[in-house]
């Protein structure tokens, strides 16, 4: 991780307001240090003052223990292992007084404490952002570990993650010869009223979903008013798909690990969302870790897990085999990463 993309920060260009801005490198006026940014856009290039809490001497360092961090969290190494790097007795005088790095004196090496906040101008470069988005990342899995020790908690987060993943899934309709599918069907899924109706159409399906695996729909909160028009064409769709689906809550119920895996991951994901993580990495942390607190929850090896998730798409499409008509099951059932 270096090169001009660890550069890059989230900065506004002052002249134009693009944010594809590059950061450079630093300078010493009258006796002030200044970082050097250049919009890639309009060309134009200005200065900032570094704040004075980092001295300029440690600051290099200090972005070599956040790759450090980055680079071990990539590589899925415990938080309390990662980020550790050798250090010599001038290394720890640069940042044994600052608040944000830890220092290991026994072994000589340092970090940046992963439980510290950052200062605002690291956060602003690359490598801040990516060591913010990884301490968010754990602190989801931290969270989805204790909703998963309280029941209550468990079934609200399981039912909440499919409600979004019925929300946001793409209802991708078939059929094995033209006509076949009726023309009210066709009419509402081409209209633009289908958007608001496959609001109604998911908050239905998940409804219908959860009330028949686990005998309740309690804990959902629906609102599933429509025109007569669109009521009546998603009536036609509900008693069309009702032989698949009636599979393919079989296939669930024989395996509810997969439906609360899904529950649960759309669960996580909408808080990754809602802490605005962008590194990749960090997001695939939070789905490697939800597979193993369900394959621990529901005392499963985790590999077998792994590959019920990858056959999934295809056994839902077997499924329905021989349907004249239908819904791409496998578009549905998804996994949000």
């Amino acid at each position: 991780m270096s090169g001009e993309s660890l550069r890059r920060v989230r900065e506004i260009c002052p002249k134009c307001g693009s944010s594809y801005v590059i950061k450079y490198g630093r300078f010493m006026l009258k006796g002030k240090a200044l970082q050097k940014y250049r919009c890639k856009d309009c060309k134009y290039v200005w200065y900032e003052s570094i704040p004075e809490k980092i001295p300029q001497r440690a600051y290099e360092l200090i972005l070599k223990m956040l790759r450090a961090f980055i680079r071990d969290m990539d590589l899925r190494k415990d938080l309390n292992a990662a980020g550790w790097l050798p250090l010599n007795e001038e290394d720890i005088r640069l940042i044994q007084e600052l608040d944000f790095c830890e220092v290991d004196y026994e072994n000589m090496r340092g970090r940046i404490n992963p439980f510290s906040e950052l200062p605002e101008d690291l956060l602003s470069t690359d490598e801040g952002l990516i060591f913010s988005d990884y301490i968010k990342s754990t602190n989801i899995i931290e969270e989805i570990r204790k909703t998963c020790k309280n029941e209550e908690e468990y079934r609200y987060a399981i039912v909440n993650g499919l409600k979004l993943m019925f929300q946001r899934a793409k209802y991708t309709f078939w059929e094995k010869e033209e006509g076949v599918m009726p023309s009210e069907v066709c009419s509402l899924v081409l209209s633009p009223q289908w958007v608001r109706a496959s609001e109604v159409f998911a908050n239905l399906l998940v409804k219908n979903l959860i009330t028949s695996i686990y005998g309740s729909s309690s804990l959902l909160s629906t609102n599933e008013s429509t025109t007569g028009k669109e009521n009546y064409g998603l009536l036609k769709i509900l008693n069309g798909i009702k032989p698949q689906f009636t599979k393919i809550v079989e296939y669930f119920s024989k395996r509810p690990e997969l439906i609360e895996f899904l529950g649960l991951v759309w669960f996580a994901f909408k808080k990754v969302e809602e802490d605005k993580i962008d590194y990749l990495g960090a997001r695939i942390l939070v789905l490697d870790e939800v597979i193993k607190i369900m394959a621990t929850k529901k005392s499963i090896d985790e590999d077998k897990l792994r590959n019920e998730l990858k056959e999934m798409s295809e056994n839902l499409d077997e499924l329905i085999e021989g349907e004249p008509w239908g819904l791409s099951w496998g578009d549905v059932f998804i996994v949000p990463w």
